[in-house]
């Protein structure tokens, strides 16, 4: 999954062959990014 946060484009990648996948991941990396690019604009 790509997210453009401040002007830079991140990629979130999950190995498939992990034994620890999950949506945790997901969630909290959208969630970290969002909150870093609204901290960063304030």
């Amino acid at each position: 999954m790509d997210l453009e946060v401040l002007g830079h484009e991140l990629q979130f990648i999950q190995d498939p062959n992990s034994k620890h996948l999950g949506t945790t991941v997901w969630d909290a990396s959208l969630v970290f990014a969002k909150f870093l690019a609204m901290t960063v604009t304030l």
